[in-house]
């Protein structure tokens, strides 16, 4: 981002004083106090479009990079909610775990009592007569 700042910067102040040093058949271009160039006008057009192309770069630099920002900042806004998230079932888990446990009725509060016989269901024989008696 920076950069692209930069260039932008760059390409304005070349075209200031391209535009701003211009006269006769052949422009002499200084910069502070330093002879850099004598320009005619096909070398200028050149440099202008070369200080456009600077300046489109630099704002598509600047374009790129806030994409980039804008996702990063909705990828930490997401992990900020999912671990707002995570923190919120640790709590409801954890009060779970403190209150106290509800018990089961035992099986014996809804059965009638089975009272033991040696006989079989139409009374007759023994139940331990079977093969699978312990003797």
């Amino acid at each position: 981002m920076i950069i692209g700042l930069l260039l932008i910067l760059v390409a304005i102040v070349v075209a200031v004083l391209g535009i701003a040093f211009t006269g006769g058949p052949s422009h002499s271009i200084t910069a502070f106090g330093q002879h850099l160039a004598t320009l005619n006008g096909p070398e200028l057009f050149a440099l202008g479009i070369a200080v456009g192309l600077v300046f489109c770069l630099g704002f598509w630099m600047l374009g790129v990079a806030s994409r980039r920002r804008r996702a990063t900042r909705a990828d930490l806004r997401a992990a900020r909610r999912q671990a707002a998230e995570a923190a919120q079932q640790r709590d409801e888990l954890a009060a779970r775990l403190n209150e106290p446990a509800v018990t089961a009725p035992r099986p014996e509060h809804y059965a009638a009592p089975v009272e033991p016989t040696d006989r079989y269901a139409d009374g007759t024989g023994t139940v331990d007569a079977g093969r699978h008696v312990a003797r």
